[in-house]
C-alpha cells in the first residue's frame, strides 16, 4: 500500500480586528501532541511577543516554585489552596422563580454566571454540578413494604445524554436511582411509584428520597460549551405513602419544612507540597518541592493509605487515592477531583491584552493499561472583571492529559482566548480529574506533581487565530480506496480532513472529522468584528488529475454574539458540513 498526497494546501483567516478562541479539544498524549498549540497571529502577520509581565513566576521572581525563598528545599504552598471538587461549599438546590415550571417559586438547581456565553441568559450550571434535595418520611410499620408515589411538574434544561436530574431513594445497601431526566423539558407532569421493601428502609423505619441534578467535567454554562437554561426546576412535589399524602410543597414561602438541601460529603483534598518526589524519568529530577495528590494516609485524615505493587516510586510506596476517598467504594458518583487553585493575580496596568500559562509537571497517567485507574491531569484558567469580586466559570481546552511512561515536561498554553476583554485578575487551576468511562482499575501512580509555574502577559496586535491542537487541521491521507489505482482516477480521491477521531477509543474503526472549527473573540476593550472571517486555501494541483478533479467552492458559516462578538467559524471543502461535536475529554489513541 501506497501513501498518496495529492494536494497541498495552505490555510489562511482573515477577519477585522478579533481574537480566536480555541475550540475545545480532546485527551492529549503528552509524550504524542505538542501542548504550545495555539498560533499567534497579527494583522500584521506573525509578532513576537514583547513587553512581557509576569505575575506569578518567571525570571527573578521566587513565587511558582512551591518552595521556601530562604530555604528551597522547604516546602511551601505560597497561597495556593487545595480543592475538592466533590465537595461544594454550598448548595446550589435553591427557590426562585426563573424557569418555574408553574410560573411560581420552585425549587432550582442552578446559579448565575457573570457571562451569559452570548445567549442573553446569565444563569445555567456548571461543571462537576453536584447537588442534593432531601426528604426523609417515617413509615407506621417497618415490618410492611411501603408503596411510595412521587409527583411533581418539572423543567430542565442538560447536556443529553451526560448530565441529568433523577429520583432516587436510600437503602443499606446505598441509592437506588428510579428515573431520570435528561436533554430539555418543559413543564412535564411527573408521576413515579415504586415499592421499598422493609429490608431496605433507612435506620429500621425511613424512607430516604432525594433530587439529584448532577452534571459531568465539561460543556455547561460555566465553559460556554453548552449554554442552558439551568440544569433543572421541580414545583407542587407530592409524597404519597400506599396513596395517603404525606407532603406536599409547593415552594412559595421558601424551602422546607419537607424538603432539604444536602451539601455532599467531599472525596477528600489530597493536595500537599512535598519535599522530595522520587519518579520514573530516566533523563530528569527535580529535587525541589513539588505540589502532589498522594494518598498517605495522613492528608485526609480516615482515608488510605494508597499503594499497589505495580508503582511504588511514590513517597513510602504511596500513590493517589483512586478508590473513592472518603466516598468509599469507587463508583460513578465517587471519583477523585482534586485541584490546587492560585491566589487571584491582578492584572497590570497598561496595554496588556494577551497571556499564556506554563508549568512545569511530572506526568504518569498509564492510560490503556489494563489496570489503569482513569486519573487525568488537568488544568484551567478563570478570569474576574469587576476586581475579584465575582469570576467567569474556568476555562480550558477540553483535554485531559496522560502519559503512558512518566515523564517530565514544561507544558506551555496561550491562554489569551479563555479570558475576558477588561480582565482584572485571573486565577489558575492545576489538578486531577478521574473519568468514570476509563476507571478500570485500581493501580494509580503518584503522579501528577506540579512545579515552576509561571504566568505572563504581554501586548499583542491582533487579529489572533488559536487552534485546538494538531488533530483538528487536515492531514495527508491515503487514497479513499486505500491505494493508488492509475486505472480509475477518480478512484484515487482523497478526503479533506482533520485527524481527530470522533468513534469512541474503544472502536476498531476510524471516523475523521469534516470540519475545520475555530471560534474568533476580540481580547481589546472595545473591539469589535468588522466583517465575518473568512478562511481561503490554495491548491497546488497535479494535472494528471484534471479530468476527473472535483473541488467544491470554499464554504464558512459563523455565528456572532452581540456582547462578546464571539464567532464560531466551520469551515469545509464541500457544500455540506457535518454536524460534528468536538470530543468529550477522551484520548486521541495513535492507531
Amino acid at each position: 500500500m501506497r501513501k498518496l498526497t495529492l494536494v497541498c494546501l495552505v490555510l489562511l483567516l482573515t477577519a477585522g480586528s478579533a481574537f480566536a478562541v480555541g475550540s475545545p479539544q480532546r485527551f492529549a498524549d503528552y509524550n504524542m501532541v505538542d501542548v504550545t498549540n495555539t498560533m499567534d497571529l497579527s494583522s500584521s502577520g506573525s509578532t513576537a511577543k514583547q513587553d512581557t509581565v509576569y505575575l506569578i513566576g518567571g525570571p527573578a521572581r521566587n513565587d511558582g516554585k512551591f518552595q521556601n525563598n530562604v530555604n528551597p528545599n522547604l516546602p511551601d504552598a505560597e497561597g495556593w489552596t487545595g480543592v475538592d471538587l466533590t465537595a461544594p461549599a454550598y448548595s446550589r438546590w435553591h427557590v426562585s422563580s426563573y424557569q418555574s415550571p408553574t410560573g411560581t417559586p420552585a425549587m432550582w438547581a442552578g446559579e448565575n454566571f457573570p457571562n451569559d456565553c452570548g445567549t442573553g441568559d446569565f444563569s445555567g450550571y456548571s461543571n462537576g454540578f453536584l447537588e442534593y434535595l432531601d426528604w426523609v418520611g417515617t413509615v407506621a410499620n417497618p415490618a410492611n413494604d411501603t408503596v411510595v408515589r412521587v409527583t411533581a411538574v418539572v423543567s430542565y434544561d442538560n447536556e443529553p445524554n451526560y448530565d441529568f436530574l433523577g429520583l432516587r431513594y436510600e437503602t443499606p445497601a446505598g441509592w437506588v436511582e428510579h428515573a431520570t431526566w435528561n436533554g430539555a423539558g418543559v413543564a412535564e407532569a411527573v408521576d413515579e411509584t415504586f415499592t421499598i421493601t422493609a429490608a431496605d428502609y433507612v435506620n429500621g423505619n425511613e424512607v430516604h428520597l432525594r433530587w439529584q441534578a448532577d452534571a459531568d467535567g465539561a460543556w455547561s454554562d460555566s465553559d460556554c460549551l453548552y449554554p442552558s437554561q439551568g440544569h433543572s426546576q421541580l414545583d407542587n412535589v407530592s409524597v404519597y405513602f400506599g396513596g395517603v399524602l404525606q407532603t406536599f410543597d409547593d415552594f412559595n414561602s421558601g424551602i422546607g419544612p419537607n424538603w432539604f438541601t444536602v451539601v455532599p460529603q467531599g472525596y477528600g483534598d489530597f493536595s500537599k507540597v512535598w519535599p522530595l518526589l522520587e519518579d520514573l524519568d530516566p533523563c530528569v529530577t527535580n529535587e525541589t518541592p513539588q505540589f502532589a495528590f498522594v494518598d498517605d494516609g495522613l492528608v485526609v485524615p480516615g482515608v488510605g493509605p494508597s499503594s499497589n505493587t505495580l508503582y511504588t516510586y511514590g513517597p513510602s510506596g504511596y500513590t493517589r487515592n483512586c478508590t473513592g476517598g472518603a466516598l468509599g467504594a469507587n463508583t460513578d458518583d465517587n471519583l477523585l477531583a482534586n485541584e490546587i487553585w492560585s491566589p487571584a493575580l491582578a492584572w497590570p496596568a497598561g496595554d496588556y491584552v494577551a497571556a499564556a500559562l506554563q508549568f512545569g509537571n511530572y506526568l504518569h497517567s498509564p492510560y490503556g493499561t489494563a489496570t489503569f485507574d482513569g486519573v487525568f491531569q488537568v488544568w484551567h484558567v478563570r478570569c474576574s472583571t469587576d476586581g475579584g469580586n465575582t469570576w467567569y466559570g474556568w476555562a480550558d481546552r477540553n483535554t485531559i492529559y496522560y502519559s503512558a511512561q512518566g515523564a517530565y515536561g514544561r507544558s506551555s498554553f496561550v491562554v489569551t482566548d479563555l479570558l475576558e476583554p477588561g480582565t482584572t485578575h485571573v486565577q489558575v487551576a492545576l489538578g486531577l480529574t478521574e473519568d468514570a468511562r476509563y476507571n478500570i482499575g485500581t493501580d494509580g501512580t503518584p503522579a501528577s506533581y506540579f512545579d515552576n509555574v509561571a504566568f505572563f502577559v504581554y501586548t499583542y496586535g491582533g487579529p489572533a487565530i488559536s487552534i485546538a491542537g494538531e488533530w483538528d487541521l487536515p492531514q495527508d491521507q491515503f487514497a479513499k480506496n486505500l491505494d493508488l489505482t492509475p486505472a480509475n482516477l477518480a478512484s484515487n480521491a482523497l478526503r479533506f480532513d482533520m485527524c481527530q477521531d470522533l468513534l469512541d477509543t474503544t472502536s476498531p474503526n476510524i471516523v475523521h472529522g469534516d470540519s475545520i472549527v475555530l471560534n474568533v473573540q476580540p481580547v481589546r476593550p472595545g473591539a469589535e468584528l468588522t466583517e465575518l472571517p473568512k478562511m481561503h486555501y490554495k491548491i497546488k494541483c497535479n494535472p494528471l488529475f484534471d479530468g476527473v478533479r472535483n473541488v467544491a467552492p470554499w464554504a464558512a458559516t459563523s455565528r456572532a454574539t452581540s456582547r462578546r462578538q464571539r464567532l464560531h467559524v466551520r469551515w469545509h471543502p464541500g457544500p455540506v458540513a457535518l454536524g460534528v461535536r468536538p470530543g468529550r475529554r477522551r484520548p486521541a489513541v495513535p492507531r
